[in-house]
């Protein structure tokens, strides 16, 4: 589904509105200016930590870059690295953990500093603590810019202002937290059942 905002497929019925203009309509170079696109499985290159963050927003300085880091909860890691900033990474970020490569994926998301944010799990491979680290930095730094996640965590879709739930690929209901729970559909089923399928 994700694939239909980031204009890689288009949609086999129906239409994706940007400002009210269907999405084949809008310039494409300029439509993914305005995103930023944190997959489950982060893309990255072989160089140093630097250098894969400076793909985001080349002439960032290192203060941006440190700023970044630390809102993706990213920082001490990159601190306690042997050569630092000048860590280098191997192909798809070889030396990192899973959490450490999602984090400097949404660190990236942070110096680029689009209007529209695209995330696929972007805390599935973090510890408890760290995902709570990282689902404040995004609601705290999301305001006042599009939020679209895909989540499987109930209480980080509890969080959002609107939930789209999918069954099968369709929407099946969309809504807030509180008027899904009411509406006692498959939102609520799920909650009932611990689990957001």
């Amino acid at each position: 589904m994700l694939s239909l905002l980031l204009a890689q497929n288009a949609p086999a019925a129906g239409a994706i509105r940007v400002n009210g203009i269907a999405l084949e309509q809008v310039d494409l170079r300029w439509w993914r200016q305005q995103l930023s696109w944190v997959p489950q499985k982060p893309r990255l290159f072989i160089g140093t930590v630097r250098d894969n963050l400076l793909i985001a927003r080349p002439e960032a300085t290192q203060e941006a870059l440190e700023t970044a880091a630390r809102k993706a909860v990213l920082l001490p890691v990159i601190e306690a690295m042997p050569q630092g900033w000048d860590t280098l990474l191997g192909e798809q970020g070889y030396g990192l953990s899973g959490g450490e490569a999602q984090r400097l994926a949404l660190a990236r998301m942070f110096l680029r500093d689009s209007a529209v944010w695209i995330l696929d799990e972007p805390c599935q491979a973090l510890d408890a603590d760290t995902a709570a680290r990282v689902e404040l930095a995004l609601r705290e730094y999301g305001r006042g810019r599009t939020v679209i996640q895909a989540v499987h965590r109930l209480e980080q879709a509890r969080q959002s202002d609107v939930i789209a739930v999918l069954e099968q690929g369709r929407l099946a209901e969309y809504g807030r937290h509180d008027e899904l729970m009411t509406a006692q559909g498959l939102y609520a089923r799920l909650w009932a059942q611990g689990t957001l399928a």
